[in-house]
């Protein structure tokens, strides 16, 4: 079965039961009422390593080089400091992500656009809203520095948004530009 693993740091490690090659959310069951059965996981980490297999593969390869794109920044990151980055590598990475987000988001975007995505606004607005979180982790970094509280932070954001929106929304894109071809 062809699965996408987190497997944890050290520091905090994150639980993790694969249970199917769907998402069930530790907390609120929500993903097994829409979703089927699949990854429980907690929020109790400072720092993870992330493999992206096919199953949240998107189909398009586009798309996917740019989710391997960051799963390889961010595990770089982790490797060179052992799971809890320095001030600097913890700087690199949110300067990454700020450019990463703006390119990937433009990318898909126009990819939708010209597909006729019928559900554009909704995932726009999704964007939207990760853009604020981040910006929220970019100005705690600036105003206080690297701490474990911005690394859990972090961590949290990026790891929901990796598996509610590539492991739903944006595989429903690629689902639709899959049809279009």
């Amino acid at each position: 079965m062809d699965l996408w693993i987190y497997r944890a740091c050290r520091i905090h490690p994150l639980t993790l039961h694969v249970l199917d090659d769907r998402f069930t959310h530790a907390g609120g069951d929500w993903y097994r009422r829409t979703h089927g059965a699949g990854f429980v996981y907690t929020y109790e980490v400072s720092c993870m390593k992330l493999d992206l297999m096919s199953v949240l593969s998107t189909g398009v390869d586009a798309i996917d080089h740019q989710h391997a794109e960051l799963f390889d920044r961010v595990n770089k990151v982790f490797d060179l400091s052992g799971g809890m980055p320095h001030k600097e590598q913890l700087g690199d990475l949110i300067d990454f992500l700020g450019d990463y987000v703006v390119k990937h988001f433009k990318a898909e975007e126009e990819l939708m656009k010209k597909s006729a995505y019928p559900g554009i606004a909704a995932h726009q607005e999704l964007h939207r809203a990760f853009l604020g979180e981040f910006t929220k982790i970019k100005e705690e970094f600036e105003a206080k520095g690297p701490g474990l509280t911005l690394m859990r932070n972090t961590n949290k954001v990026v790891v929901e948004w990796l598996v509610k929106h590539v492991g739903i929304e944006d595989r429903r894109v690629g689902e639709h530009l899959q049809k279009k071809k």
